[in-house]
């Protein structure tokens, strides 16, 4: 059982008693390190009285048992009398279960044993074998602790594997706490998790342990990409939900857009045609000024729409402008001037009153004038009606007598409504002239017969 390299005899010779002491340098190994939770060393010295014919090999054996107990029992607790009855006092449960007597302890693994000396001392007939030992005790490793170093070393035999934190992962060992599952981080912030050390297979990053530390953060990683998803979903549903809405919009702008270009011309005509238009047809009503107010979006829309189409059309470009004069004169009184050049009769009376808009601050009544002038001489009533009254204000001078009252009966005779009641406006004013007229020629007479009663009742 002991393999001896070096030995040193020293007798002595005292009283007819001799002594000598043996060392043993080499050291008898009867367990391997990683075995142990961990080893503690107690130097023991045992004695033994045997006889002169007694085998000292037995008597040395016998002696290194005795020590290996003794160290078991300050170690562990574990105490085996010389009468085989055993007084455990272990308090590791694997211990217990594992080794039965000193015998089997040792046998399995339980010390190691490095003899110091060995005496032997004779007196008479009896001899003192007395040994020297350190023994080195091993606490093994508890039956969880070991499976778990099995496990471990069964998973170093095979490369990592990708683990689905979402199933049922035991995330630590539970007899020794150690991290069973090993993670890499991502650069977006996300975590890789694997059954084993080792490298992730698309980063090549060192795989590290999984920790208390990490797998907080990981939940509050997972946390926030839950409330982000939650987020997404339903901006995705929100912005489904608008695309609909914008998708309905356009579709009615589209139709809108079909009608409006289907009916442009027509709807140019109902909104903005001017009822005393000379140009426009008989059949067509128009639309008087305070009435263009109140719907110039749509007459502008539709207006422009059917100037898209026909582009050359002087009426359309003419109630275009018209009801550009409701909300852009600017922009208007251009239109006009382009079209009063173009000889469109109906443009001359919407030009000179254009000057005369206090928006754009010209106020060129002489322009005015000659715009209306122009436009009562190609026939527009309006034109007429205007100038007319422009006499009758006495902001414009007449040609001859009765200059106004002629160009109202004309546009009246054309079918203006305006001229007719212009008319009725001054033969009224007329009748009424006279009738004071011919009043204060009677009172006039009647203060003449007066006069001349007293004058024909004076004597001379």
């Amino acid at each position: 059982m002991f393999s001896l390299t070096k030995a040193r005899i020293l007798l002595c010779n005292i009283f007819a008693v001799f002594t000598y002491t043996i060392w043993f340098t080499d050291t008898v190994f009867a367990f391997e390190d990683k075995d142990c939770s961990r080893i503690e060393k107690v130097e023991k010295k045992y004695s033994i009285v045997f006889k002169q014919n007694d085998n000292i090999e037995e008597i040395r054996a016998k002696a290194t048992r005795e020590i290996i107990k003794q160290g078991l029992a300050e170690v562990i607790g574990y105490e085996v009398h010389s009468n085989r009855e055993r007084n455990t006092q272990i308090h590791n449960d694997d211990i217990e279960e594992k080794f039965q007597d000193a015998e089997k302890a040792y046998l399995d693994g339980l010390a190691k044993v490095s003899i110091i000396s060995e005496n032997q001392l004779q007196a008479s007939d009896e001899r003192i074998f007395t040994l020297d030992a350190e023994v080195k005790v091993c606490v093994p490793k508890s039956a969880s602790v070991r499976k778990a170093e099995k496990e471990q070393e069964e998973r170093l035999q095979h490369p990592p594997k990708a683990v689905d934190p979402s199933s049922n992962v035991s995330w630590f060992n539970p007899a020794s706490g150690q991290p069973q599952i090993w993670y890499s981080r991502q650069e977006d912030g996300s975590f890789s998790f694997y059954d084993n050390q080792g490298y992730d297979p698309n980063t090549g990053a060192v795989l590290r342990p999984i920790s208390a530390k990490t797998l907080k953060e990981w939940r509050v990683f997972q946390e926030r990409r839950k409330q982000e998803e939650i987020a997404r979903v339903n901006e995705v549903k929100r912005a489904a939900v608008q695309k609909a809405l914008d998708d309905e919009k356009e579709r009615i702008a589209a139709q809108k857009h079909a009608d409006l270009i289907e009916h442009a011309r027509e709807n140019c005509d109902k909104y903005a045609a001017n009822p005393n238009d000379p140009d426009k047809p008989r059949n067509l009503p128009g639309i008087s000024y305070d009435n263009l107010k109140a719907s110039v979006s749509d007459a502008i829309e539709s207006c422009e729409a059917a100037i898209a189409i026909e582009p050359s059309d002087r009426r359309l470009r003419y109630q275009l402008a018209r009801a550009y004069s409701v909300t852009d004169p600017k922009r208007s009184l251009a239109f006009f001037k382009v079209l009063c050049d173009q000889h469109y009769r109906a443009a001359f009376d919407n030009y000179g009153w254009g000057l005369l808009d206090r928006r754009l601050g010209l106020n060129n009544l002489q322009g005015a004038a000659n715009s209306f002038r122009r436009g009562a001489e190609l026939g527009d009533t309006d034109a007429m009606v205007s100038l007319a009254t422009f006499m009758q204000q006495g902001r414009i001078q007449e040609n001859y007598p009765n200059e106004a009252l002629s160009l109202f009966q004309k546009a009246a005779a054309l079918g203006n409504e305006d001229a007719k009641r212009a008319i009725e406006s001054v033969l009224a004013a007329q009748r009424q002239l006279e009738q004071q007229q011919q009043q204060d020629l009677r009172n006039a007479q009647a203060v003449m017969g007066i006069i001349g009663g007293v004058l024909g009742g004076v004597r001379r």
